[in-house]
């Protein structure tokens, strides 16, 4: 891809039809195309650095082939843009100004994002596949106000910023993270790693990386694809070591201490984290804990002789203690959200860690549920968390009251009735989790009668009388 040309007048927003336009310079596209909506920002504390084309420096090539950046963008749609530039002696002067009708959730977002209000900037000329961006390296200043006219009022941002940088081009994948596919690194995680000891159990000092896992350039974790596993949903790719586990990741061989990825080593001296002489175990148990809707608390008695902590907690709990000397009994809870997740804690003098496997199951649903007379379709709406995220069901009593019962694609049981209309019928169905049975919820479904005073039958029901 090439950089068509400096942009060499303003340009305002246009979003018709880009069909029949050209590119290059002083194009109709460049010169009366405009700029397509929508306007991209990056929080500037999370942009890297910039990769150019062809790996060339940027005064050599003003096409950035890839921003490597630790944060996604952000988007703005507005109802007018316009773009300016003007040059004094070395410095460039970027102005994007645009209109908004309102502050959005995102516009928020962007605010209160970065803390020295500083941005990259992008944009799209009409004609064009490649963006345009301004900002680097200290980022482009935002301000805005609210402009009350007679009919309504609208906000003017502006992203202003002096700088040694003309405006550059950008690929346009930039931008579609969801479909970007990036050059994979694979990095060794020395911070999750074992100590090498001697034979009286003692540190040496080396540490090796537990796994090696695989990132695009900014570090981010990258899936079999090789694209962002924060929008796949897959897991991560990683090699690990010949005697851990798989730690979640995808795993795509093991290797041993002598290994090397990308020309570094999994094992390395380093005495802050595997301090030499250092002596001592650690232990845990149990090391496998299942919570459901009544089982929601449990006790880890955790054995060492050294000091230790919590390195990482799953979401789905809360933990008393999360560091200590010597042994502890410490104490978990269900924060009643399913999932799976892996409880770990090391021993901070071997740097020697122990992992409590939690699974968490939660099926909730309206267990009383009263209709009235005439009712010929009922919907049982459960929400099931954890393991795979669906339930089985089971008619416990009632079924001669029952026509037809299906899930329907949003997971939720229709029911359709064939009740007598003067009297009341009582249906019990038993709906479990599919992968944990033992959490499961009674639905007691009544379908009141015509005859019945439906307000005295409920206080029968639920309240004693005299």
């Amino acid at each position: 891809m090439a950089f068509n040309c400096r942009l060499n007048k303003n340009i305002t927003l246009n979003n018709t039809t880009e069909e029949g336009l050209t590119t290059g310079c002083g194009s109709s596209a460049v010169a009366t195309g405009g700029i397509r909506e929508r306007i991209y920002v990056y929080n500037i504390d999370d942009i890297q650095n910039l990769m150019f084309e062809n790996d060339m420096r940027y005064d050599n090539n003003l096409v950035v082939e890839t921003i490597i950046t630790q944060g996604n963008y952000y988007y703005i749609d507005c109802t007018s843009v316009e773009y300016n530039e003007a040059k004094d002696n070395k410095l460039y002067t970027h102005t994007l100004t645009l209109t908004l009708a309102n502050i959005t959730t995102e516009f928020e977002d962007i605010l209160n994002d970065a803390s020295n209000n500083r941005y990259l900037v992008a944009f799209r000329p009409n004609g064009e596949d490649n963006y345009r961006i301004f900002g680097w390296k200290h980022g482009a200043d935002l301000t805005y106000e609210l402009n009350i006219t007679s009919d309504a009022g609208e906000y003017s941002v502006t992203f202003s910023d002096e700088s040694e940088y003309p405006l550059m081009a950008a690929y346009s994948d930039n931008f579609k993270l969801d479909t970007k596919i990036f050059t994979p690194i694979f990095r060794p995680l020395y911070d999750i790693a074992f100590c090498e000891t001697n034979t009286d159990g003692t540190n040496t000092g080396y540490v090796i990386a537990s796994y090696v896992v695989k990132t695009n350039s900014a570090g981010l974790a990258i899936d079999s694809d090789n694209k962002l596993c924060s929008l796949s949903g897959k897991p991560q790719d990683a090699y690990r070591f010949e005697n851990v586990g798989d730690g979640g990741y995808n795993i795509l061989g093991t290797y041993t201490e002598t290994a090397s990825f990308d020309g570094q080593p999994v094992k390395i001296f380093d005495v802050n984290i595997c301090k030499p002489n250092a002596k001592g175990t650690i232990s845990i148990s149990p090391t496998s804990v299942v919570f459901d809707s009544t089982t929601t608390d449990s006790t880890l008695n955790l054995t060492t002789d050294n000091s230790w902590k919590a390195i990482n907690i799953p979401n789905t709990v809360y933990i008393g203690s999360t560091s200590g000397t010597g042994n502890a009994s410490i104490s978990m809870v269900s924060n009643n959200m399913g999932g799976d997740g892996e409880l770990t804690f090391r021993n901070t003098k071997t740097y020697e860690e122990v992992n409590v496997s939690v699974s968490t199951y939660i099926l909730s649903v309206e267990e009383e549920q009263v209709y009235p007379a005439g009712t010929q379709y009922i919907m049982i709406v459960p929400d099931v968390q954890g393991g795979d995220g669906t339930y089985d069901y089971n008619v416990t009593s009632g079924s001669q009251y029952i026509t037809s019962i299906t899930k329907n694609d949003e997971g939720n049981l229709v029911v359709a009735l064939n009740v007598q209309k003067n009297e009341t019928s009582e249906i019990n169905i038993t709906l479990s989790h599919h992968s944990y049975p033992t959490e499961s919820k009674n639905v007691h479904i009544i379908i009141q009668g015509i005859n019945d005073k439906p307000i005295w039958s409920l206080v029968s029901r639920y309240c004693e009388t005299e």
